[in-house]
């Protein structure tokens, strides 16, 4: 969420009112989880990406060896654009299709498709395999697509599909 027209010192008194908490906007951590409103409110939306994101907030903040911005989209029209997040979901009539190491910064590239077809619990589940892989494994600094290039993308799956 963007906060436009508060005022900074009012900012924790507007946050408790409206019943939000600010997950972080910088550093090495697992930034704020982008989403669109799935099939809660979208005639495009396939998957429920509201109730996926909600699991996924308990990773903000996390400390990584470098940041990490992970996307929902309830459909195939990605509107979070998931191609090209670190970790993202993509909502599809089976399941979701996992991405991993997407970029869209200085160096833009699509991320790898690790699992299709993946249930909503079973996608948090795979979720949280590949932050603690990464944060157990990555060097300072690396984020998760030069981490799973660093090891080939079929090591990488193999460690976090088993």
């Amino acid at each position: 969420m963007v906060v436009v027209g508060v005022d900074p010192e009012k900012l924790d008194e507007f946050c408790k009112e409206a019943g939000v908490n600010l997950a972080p906007a910088v550093g090495n951590v697992v930034r704020s989880v982008k989403f669109c409103p799935g099939n809660a409110l979208c005639t495009f939306g396939l998957q429920d990406a509201i109730g996926i994101a909600e699991k996924l907030k308990k990773f903000e903040g996390l400390n990584l060896p470098s940041k990490m911005k992970i996307a929902v989209s309830g459909c195939p029209n990605s509107y979070t654009e998931p191609a090209v997040r670190d970790l993202s979901l993509m909502g599809t009539k089976d399941g979701f299709t996992i991405f991993v190491g997407g970029s869209a910064g200085r160096k833009p590239r699509i991320g790898w498709i690790l699992a299709e077809k993946v249930k909503p619990d079973k996608a948090v589940e795979l979720v949280e395999d590949i932050i603690e892989f990464y944060r157990a494994n990555a060097k300072k600094g690396q984020r998760l697509g030069d981490f799973i290039e660093s090891i080939g993308f079929e090591e990488f799956k193999k460690a976090v599909l088993g």
